[in-house]
């Protein structure tokens, strides 16, 4: 029998896990929150890239993958950040669409995914671990495995877009939202069997992983859990009214947390919030990751101080990115609001291990 994968790498502390358990259950220690603190000194470069510059090329590059996982380790943690090293494919909104035969492109830097007339009328493939994309990211994954070592953590290639969403962009959103309203059964044929095909890839991966030696995740969350892990999502839903979010999101959501130990709800858009209850009802949906419009991610805003607690009472986490606790004062400023129970921030990189270290400090004297 094989022996169960180890959640963390070595060389993360029992402190450290202690405090990312802790945020799990909805609990903190010391009276701070979880902290993923970073620094990367600006004078360590690495090794440029000697390969191709098409981003479509080193998508499918596993020598590519190894070599972002080298600049990884280039990145210090410090509290509760876990080195980690995935695999980087379509900006993480390319890889369901191309399983499914749909290209791609890239235009300033980002993978897009363009219509597709017809879309309903094309067979839904079953999912095939011996396609041959999936086995180039398996080659990828085993590649960033040997480069990393036990020195970080191996993250599975993110799934990104959930099938609703794949859809807006595959159909076009104006038109699936006709559908939605004029044929909503054939907008349910269609997402039926890409949910499956959804939770079959997110179950391969998973399984790579854990051959790889590697049993804990993070997706592209600056988070790290002790299991299986995915940021679940609908980006689709800021069109949906709450029955249509039932009737369209809530079996996917429902579906997809099932695949995995830890899941956190990416909120892609305040307007969101409506679907509050209905997130806090999926089985295994542990809380929210805090995402709002461009121009909103004032955290310390009084009024998404009272959104954090209504998300803390109905017993959801809540996960900040770098991109919204920016600064140290803002995180301050939420924790003495609402507590530190249940919360994990990350702080953007710093350029030295002391000012990352003055930052920890400052945030453990002031949240007491």
């Amino acid at each position: 029998m094989n022996a169960v994968p180890a959640p963390y790498p070595s060389c993360v502390s029992d402190a450290t896990r202690r405090r990312i358990e802790a945020y799990w259950a909805g609990a903190s220690i010391g009276g701070r929150p979880a902290m993923h603190i970073t620094w990367k000194d600006p004078q360590d470069v690495g090794t440029p890239w000697a390969g191709s510059n098409d981003p479509l090329a080193r998508d499918r590059d596993p020598a590519f993958q190894a070599h972002m996982a080298r600049a990884a380790l280039c990145e210090h943690c410090l509290a509760e950040a876990v080195p980690r090293a995935g695999i980087h494919f379509g900006s993480n909104v390319a890889l369901l669409p191309a399983l499914l035969g749909h290209p791609y492109s890239y235009e300033g830097g980002t993978a897009w995914v363009h219509p597709v007339e017809d879309i309903y009328a094309r067979p839904i493939p079953a999912f095939d671990p011996a396609h041959p994309l999936i086995q180039i990211l398996n080659e990828g994954m085993r590649q960033v495995a040997d480069v990393i070592g036990n020195q970080a953590a191996l993250v599975p290639p993110v799934l990104g877009l959930d099938a609703l969403t794949t859809l807006s962009l595959l159909r076009g959103m104006e038109h699936m939202c006709e559908d939605l309203i004029d044929d909503p059964a054939t907008v349910e044929a269609w997402l039926e069997p890409v949910r499956a095909f959804w939770c079959d890839l997110s179950r391969h991966f998973t399984a790579t992983a854990r051959a790889l030696g590697h049993g804990g995740g993070a997706s592209w969350l600056h988070t790290w859990s002790p299991g299986s892990f995915e940021a679940v999502q609908s980006d689709a839903a800021v069109l949906l009214s709450k029955p249509m979010f039932e009737r369209f999101v809530l079996p996917e959501l429902r579906a997809a947390a099932a695949c995995y130990d830890y899941t956190l709800y990416h909120l892609d858009g305040t307007c969101q919030l409506r679907f509050l209850d209905q997130i806090a009802s999926v089985p295994n949906i542990r809380g929210i990751q805090w995402n709002p419009e461009p121009g909103e991610n004032r955290i310390e805003d009084p009024r998404w101080l009272e959104t954090f607690r209504a998300i803390r009472q109905r017993g959801l986490l809540l996960q900040f990115n770098c991109w919204e606790s920016r600064s140290v004062e803002q995180i301050i400023a939420v924790v003495r609001a609402i507590g530190p129970d249940g919360l994990m921030f990350a702080l953007p990189a710093f350029a030295s291990e002391a000012e990352a270290s003055a930052a920890l400090e400052r945030i453990e004297r002031e949240c007491r």
